[in-house]
């Protein structure tokens, strides 16, 4: 099978779904598919290279920070990427294109199939549904409602990592006429790569944010456990 990815953040750009998407594309790779990557561009990276069996096509979009971009970064990659997109089509018969992130992505992805007749799925991540994310973008999902609607009105499936999220897109969103499927798929993890050596430690990694609860995660174990050892990889907004 050869896969379409859209995914506007891949490593090393973007926050904690950005490795995820990388991860789920190399392990198509291992299964035998052909993955292809539609993602944003960085002046620190190339335009196009192969990572572990993933072909990456980056495209213009103004971006300036690794780990975070702008509605307008945004929209410019979304206008850039059909160039883009169009080249590959003409060289490659696709069977599926596999999108992340309803916004603005799943734009992209719901034009690829209007245009050359490529079913899609969406993965959502969080900051994409209304209501997650409310530090950034409570304003902009103002308007994007509409948008989002016709997002899971052409999908094969909605994918999301947790029933929280998927609840929360049904609220927030989605129309019961829409017979769009819906799965719940938890992100996995690769037991190989884990110490098994037990400690008692807890490491906790995500963005430096309120709603990310590091705070209340230390309140709430050391008062129980007085020997644990707390370890934070933090990614500070700037």
């Amino acid at each position: 099978m050869r896969i379409l990815v859209l995914n506007f953040e891949y490593p090393p750009l973007g926050g904690g779904a950005s490795p995820i998407g990388r991860e789920l594309s190399e392990r198509f790779v291992k299964k035998g598919h052909v993955v292809d990557v539609v993602s944003m561009h960085h002046p620190t990276l190339a335009k196009e290279e192969k990572i572990n069996g993933v072909t990456i096509y980056r495209v213009s979009s103004w971006r300036k920070k690794i780990n975070i971009s702008t509605p307008l970064e945004q929209f410019m990659f979304l206008r850039n990427a059909k160039v883009v997109i169009r080249k590959l089509m003409a060289d490659n018969d696709y069977d599926i294109c596999h999108c992340h992130f309803l916004l603005p992505t799943g734009l992209l992805a719901l034009w690829v199939k209007k245009t050359f007749g490529i079913p899609y799925l969406v993965t959502i991540h969080g900051s994409d549904v209304p209501g997650y994310n409310p530090d950034r973008f409570q304003l902009l999902h103002l308007f994007t409602k509409p948008f989002i609607q016709q997002v899971i009105a052409g999908a094969e499936a909605i994918v999301s990592p947790s029933v929280y999220l998927m609840n929360l897109l049904r609220e927030k969103v989605w129309v019961d006429e829409l017979q769009t499927r819906r799965l719940i798929i938890e992100y996995g993890i690769d037991q190989n790569m884990v110490e098994t050596k037990k400690q008692n430690i807890i490491l906790s990694t995500g963005r430096l944010l309120d709603r990310k609860g590091f705070k209340e995660l230390i309140l709430a174990v050391s008062e129980k456990i007085s020997d644990m050892k707390f370890i934070f990889v933090v990614m500070v907004q700037r």
